[in-house]
């Protein structure tokens, strides 16, 4: 139900701005977006299936078929009103879900759920902004502006890297008793 679903919504998404800006008809799209699809799924979906499948937790086969059925509704219903919705999204949160209600909070302990969230949190705003570093270069030829925004991204990948830094040195000297 999940992959019929995905076939609705996530081949737009992946087509939808190449069709809207006439680059492609919306027939030759679909075809290109689910073969595309495939192809991803084919070499490279193996990973993700890993995560969602036992990384995250163990699902029996009726919470396995209770996320299959609940995501793959919810996304058939968004589909229907034409709305774009994140399969990936919905599929691992339902996971999410059935793995706290099995094992509690602790779920939320997993270095996986963390990596998860912080993907989810950060793709969208880095989309957001190179596609507006795109724009600015290409369309309008403004490099001051360009130059502002990368130097922007250059500074808090800097100051994430020392903070994680900061972090790690701050837990080795506490786990190893010197910061007691």
């Amino acid at each position: 139900m999940e992959a019929f679903a995905a076939g609705m919504n996530n081949v737009a998404n992946a087509v939808g701005p190449l069709v809207g800006a006439g680059l492609i008809d919306v027939h030759i799209g679909i075809i290109m977006g689910g073969f595309f699809v495939a192809l991803g799924a084919i070499l490279l979906g193996g990973r993700v299936l890993e995560t969602n499948g036992k990384r995250i937790t163990k699902l029996s086969l009726l919470q396995g078929s209770t996320v299959s059925i609940t995501g793959g509704s919810l996304v058939i219903t968004a589909s229907v009103f034409g709305l774009p919705v994140p399969l990936t999204q919905v599929t691992t949160s339902a996971i999410i879900g059935i793995g706290t209600v099995d094992g509690g909070f602790r779920l939320w302990q997993k270095s996986i759920l963390k990596q998860i969230v912080k993907v989810w949190i950060v793709s969208p705003l880095f989309s957001l902004v190179l596609s507006y570093g795109f724009i600015l270069l290409f369309k309008e030829g403004d490099y001051y502006s360009l130059a502002v925004l990368l130097s922007a991204l250059i500074a808090t990948a800097g100051a994430y890297s020392l903070y994680r830094t900061v972090r790690q040195d701050r837990r080795t000297t506490y786990d190893d008793g010197a910061g007691i």
